[in-house]
């Protein structure tokens, strides 16, 4: 701060002048005349704070001067607009997790540069003043003359006061004051976070409460004593159990968690007294090497409580699995390398593989250092090192290319397996976070023209934060191809669902209602990527994607073909995030990330900020001097005056010290803009149809729908629609010699119903799905004999029985051969009529099946008619137990096989069509 004290006066005269007259400084003699006045002034308020019998005007002056120097509002407008809102108590003060804040109509701000800002952030202190003043019943309008009148007056005993003319200068004199630059011509986005407007206070603190920027003080590691202390030989003294490997290293986990189970952050101190208390338990030498190096780790700020459970996983339970039975210190440097080959065996198969043999040769050079065990030969067992790539933006082309080979998979290309594609797309869109899109259920999506989604927290998952919740709207920020796709799969998944809003809008498997894990999702994705990027690229690079595209649409015009959108459609997206409409660019990107801190999305997520920027300092060709760029960088004139040898730096230099002070990581490679390959067009998954959405349609259409809706509502060709409800019609129209319908009923056959009558219970349904499913199989080796199979039990089906006749012994085994080979021998029963000459005729039907139930009735055929008697063939009901003291026992008979068959007739070409 340019506090300037009055006994300072005149050193600090003679040395701004001399700055002044060398042209590196906007501080000349008038400017800290001004800035002198102004602080004598703040000083006097400060003091009088807590005074009683305030005047009205002066708590007026009180607020002006507080909300200047505390809250940063150097704007003559903004504060007069403020002031009448208080006289006229219609102050609107809205509040947030970083404070309360205003918001300032942009209608009554200068548009010149960057000097205006929209959402003022209140201070303790200026909140105070701003309800004392509130509290005054005789007040008025004022406007700047009358209000800078007022504080002129109030103040006329300070010398310097004589020096501001206008309520512009006292702000200027105020921003100078608090550190501010008045005028700066830098991108929006970048001045609100340098010059601290989205700040709670204008203080150092709140820098460091934005950034996290606190200089972290190396401290030299304390020794580690793990080992617990001998206790004295005393009859009082209860022996400590023995902590088994799997409880020690559930209790390891609970002890070194940063967060509890009310959200609240543990502290570090706690954390560490709980593993010394740990380790005063633990009579295991492997136990308490791994504890010690965990200890180590987190005193010398090597390793954070997060990242932990990582080591733990990487190495703990390998190496207590290892070490059980084996005594450590007896082993020599021949036995310790074949320890650390055994336990560095498992990790080969990984592709972090180099990353997790660090540790483990750091963790075995710990064991020798503090315990004294033998130092193994680390290299027996090498390497490849894959970097994490942190700041990799996955290119438009690249990603159009890993949603086509995954949409080209087999298992993708099911109704469940489009939706996991669907997840990729969300993310690499919407900037989702894998928990966030996993645990979407489809009453989270809303039935408006948007689509908008919303990420709330639900019983499938919690909210990393509270700025997780958001809306974000899918019809915006998807592609027309890709929103086409989601739109489909919604249709069809709400189908499926049958009105319960309340599932998962992306299940893990069509009968159950779990979402994927996230080591199974990694599984899916990461792979992939990095085989189609040539870079070790991880899931979770698709939401840094989104956030990038967005910040490219939002804010720049020459990478503007690097993202997927049309002209018109990025239009549409700027007027929803209501670009150069007052709001602070970048608290809208750090919303749409669902960010609770702006530096979290600027450091990391923004990795196009050097173009950006770059974009912003070349507007201007000429080149400017060092003093031009300390005035408008907002940077200390140390760190230009360091770094800038010459007096006119270039934009490249600048470029560079505005990114370290702004962004931690460095920003994307170069690769990832110049040379765009152009992107192919996204085909989504293809899918064959199963007989579960044949049966929709046909429901569908029993219900009125035409041929158009239902393939619009499906997804399907009408083409294929019409075919299912050809044959279903035609299956529907089979009749007896009597002229009675085969397979439905009289009154459905009145009313010109098509689907399939289904079994009455459960497990029939579920026995008929598991017959389909073999029968698909059974088609790509036996086509024609299955089509003669199901044409055999459609053309002998009865609708008033479930039964099948059969008169001749060749065509009834035929049948059976087929039939065994999607069903069990026990699921059938033959009962048998025998002609009156029967010598040899039961052996004939029952030679080659043995295990197929058969029973003969008393009933006798005619002989001339049926030379190898009549057969009646029966699927039992599933399950049904057969009751073996009587003959002859009650049976139930299932349908399941007429039902089944009736569906592969309408789903099967070829069966009705000839």
């Amino acid at each position: 701060m340019y506090r300037v004290r009055e006994n300072q006066y005149l050193t600090c005269g003679i040395a701004i002048v001399s700055l002044s007259s060398r042209n590196l400084s906007q501080w000349n003699h008038a400017s800290f005349l001004k800035t002198t006045a102004f602080s004598k002034a703040f000083d006097y308020l400060e003091k009088r704070g807590c005074e009683a019998n305030v005047t009205s005007n002066e708590k007026v002056c009180r607020f002006v001067f507080f909300a200047i120097a505390r809250g940063g509002l150097a704007i003559p407008a903004l504060l007069t607009q403020l002031i009448n809102h208080i006289v006229e108590k219609t102050l609107d003060i809205t509040p947030h997790p970083f404070g309360p804040f205003v918001e300032f109509d942009p209608r009554t701000q200068s548009q010149e540069g960057n000097e205006g800002f929209r959402r003022w952030f209140i201070d303790t202190e200026t909140l105070a003043t701003i309800h004392a003043l509130s509290a005054c019943t005789k007040l008025k309008r004022l406007d700047e003359k009358s209000l800078f009148r007022l504080v002129k007056r109030q103040f006329s005993y300070i010398f310097e006061f004589s020096e501001i003319k206008s309520f512009k200068q006292l702000c200027k004199a105020g921003a100078l004051f608090t550190g501010e630059h008045y005028r700066i011509n830098l991108p929006a986005y970048l001045v609100d976070f340098m010059c601290k407007k989205t700040s709670t206070s204008i203080s150092n603190g709140c820098w460091n409460t934005l950034w996290n920027a606190s200089n972290r003080i190396e401290k030299r590691a304390q020794p580690i004593i793990v080992a617990a202390e001998l206790s004295r030989n005393r009859l009082t003294d209860t022996p400590t159990p023995k902590l088994s490997d799997k409880k020690f290293l559930s209790k390891l986990r609970d002890a070194i968690k940063h967060i509890d189970s009310a959200g609240r952050k543990i502290a570090i101190k706690h954390t560490l007294c709980e593993l010394e208390e740990l380790g005063t338990r633990t009579k295991s030498l492997a136990q308490k090497i791994l504890l010690a190096y965990i200890l180590e780790r987190l005193r010398s700020n090597t390793l954070r409580r997060s990242s932990s459970n990582t080591y733990l996983s990487h190495i703990g339970a390998h190496w207590l699995q290892c070490t059980q039975s084996v005594e450590i210190l007896s082993l020599d440097e021949c036995e310790m390398t074949e320890l650390y080959k055994k336990i560095s065996e498992p990790f080969k198969k990984d592709n972090s593989f180099a990353n997790k043999i660090i540790v483990l040769k750091q963790f075995f050079t710990f064991g020798s250092e503090r315990f004294g065990i033998a130092l193994p030969v680390f290299d027996t067992v090498q390497g490849t090192h894959i970097s994490n790539v942190r700041n990799y933006v996955i290119s438009e082309s690249n990603f159009t290319r890993f949603i086509n080979e995954l949409s080209a998979c087999s298992h993708h290309q099911t109704h469940i397996g489009q939706g996991l594609v669907l997840t990729a797309i969300l993310m690499a869109r919407c900037g989702l976070r894998p928990g966030e899109v996993l645990k979407l259920r489809i009453r989270d999506v809303e039935p408006s023209n948007e689509h908008h989604i919303i990420t709330r927290q639900n019983r499938f998952g919690d909210n990393k934060s509270y700025s997780a919740l958001r809306k974000i709207p899918l019809a915006i920020l998807l592609t027309p191809s890709e929103y086409e796709l989601f739109e489909s799969y919604l249709r069809r998944r709400r189908l499926d669902v049958n009105g319960k809003l309340s599932l998962l809008l992306f299940p893990s498997c069509p009968d159950s209602n779990l979402p994927y894990s996230l080591s199974d999702f990694y599984k899916q994705f990461s792979e992939r990527l990095s085989e189609v990027c040539g870079d070790n690229v991880h899931t979770y690079h698709l939401r840094h994607k989104a956030v990038s595209t967005l910040q490219i649409v939002l804010m720049s015009k020459t990478l503007l073909h690097l993202t997927p959108y049309a002209p018109e459609q990025i239009e549409k997206i700027k007027h929803y995030f209501n670009v150069g409409v007052g709001r602070d660019t970048l608290f809208q990107i750090m919303a749409f990330a669902g960010h609770s801190c702006p530096s979290t999305t600027l450091k990391s997520y923004l990795h196009f900020t050097d173009v950006i920027l770059y974009e912003s300092l070349i507007k201007n060709s000429t080149a400017k001097h060092r003093a031009y760029w300390e005035g408008l960088s907002a940077l200390s004139k140390h760190i230009i005056t360091h770094r800038c040898t010459d007096s006119t730096p270039s934009r490249t230099e600048i470029m560079q010290l505005l990114l370290e002070s702004l962004c931690s990581k460095g920003q994307v490679k170069a690769s990832a803009y110049q040379n765009v390959e152009q992107p192919a067009d996204l085909s989504p998954p293809r899918r064959a149809p199963t007989y579960v959405e044949c049966m929709h349609a046909l429901k569908l259409f029993d219900k009125g729908k035409t041929v158009q809706e239902i393939s619009h509502q499906l997804d399907f060709s009408m083409l294929l629609i019409e075919k299912w409800f050809e044959r279903a019609t035609q299956a529907a129209e089979l009749k007896t010699s009597k002229g009675k319908s085969r397979l439905l009923p009289l009154s459905e056959t009145i009313n010109k119903m098509l689907t399939p009558v289904a079994p009455s219970s459960n497990a029939e349904i579920e026995r008929a799905d598991e017959i389909i499913k073999s029968a698909r199989i059974l088609y790509l080796s036996k086509q024609q004999e299955l089509i003669w199979f199901i044409r055999q039990v459609i053309n002998n089906a009865l609708n008033s029985h479930s039964y099948l006749v059969f008169s001749d012994v060749n065509e009834f085994q035929r049948f059976m051969q087929l039939a065994l080979e999607m069903t069990s021998p026990k699921e059938w029963e033959i009962e048998l009529s025998l002609p009156k000459d029967f010598s040899g005729v039961k052996t004939l039907w029952h030679k080659n099946y043995p295990d197929v139930e058969l029973t003969l009735t008393n009933k006798k055929v005619n002989s001339n008619r049926f030379q190898s008697g009549r057969a009646h063939l029966y699927f039992l009901y599933p399950g049904q137990l057969k009751t073996e003291n009587i003959g002859h026992y009650s049976r139930y008979s299932s349908n399941v096989i007429k039902y089944a068959c009736h569906i592969l007739a309408i789903t099967i070409p070829g069966v009705l069509e000839d």
